[in-house]
């Protein structure tokens, strides 16, 4: 992938810098994360001092204009950005956590187990919906009652 600059500009009173620029990819298009990892290697940046704002891609062409935030320091981020915006910008390693170190992933309940356990929960929601029909009866007969 490649990231040119087109324009840039100095926000000091927010402590961050504007960028535009032009990124060229092969095949689909990249993730938000793959494109902040390329920006920031560009800018020779850390990638949490990092917003990527706006993607603006079109049909058929393997061209994305970007939008940037480049924040000075840490807490400009963090006041300036939304917390949205900032998961949206996490580079999330659970993946790697949730494996084994033999590349299988952990143990799940076999079906026949989450099957029983499912079935036990069932007539226990049938007695309460019984119950609440039982004491409701009575209640509807008395309104009646009151009415004529």
């Amino acid at each position: 992938m490649e990231i040119e600059i087109l324009k840039e500009k100095e926000t000091p009173l927010l402590s961050r810098r504007r960028i535009t620029a032009m990124a060229t990819y092969e095949g689909a298009t990249p993730s938000r994360i793959k494109f902040l990892q390329a920006v920031s290697k560009e800018l020779k940046a850390d990638t949490k001092l990092i917003s990527i704002r706006h993607i603006y891609t079109r049909f058929g062409s393997t061209r994305a204009k970007l939008i940037i935030h480049q924040y000075m320091d840490r807490e400009s981020f963090e006041k300036l950005e939304s917390k949205n915006t900032a998961k949206k910008h996490e580079i999330k390693e659970e993946k790697k956590e949730n494996n084994d170190a033999s590349g299988q992933k952990p143990e799940q309940k076999p079906a026949e187990e989450a099957a029983v356990a499912d079935s036990k929960a069932e007539p226990a929601a049938e007695d309460k919906g019984k119950d609440a029909e039982e004491k409701t009866a009575p209640e509807k007969e008395a309104k009646d009652a009151a009415k004529e």
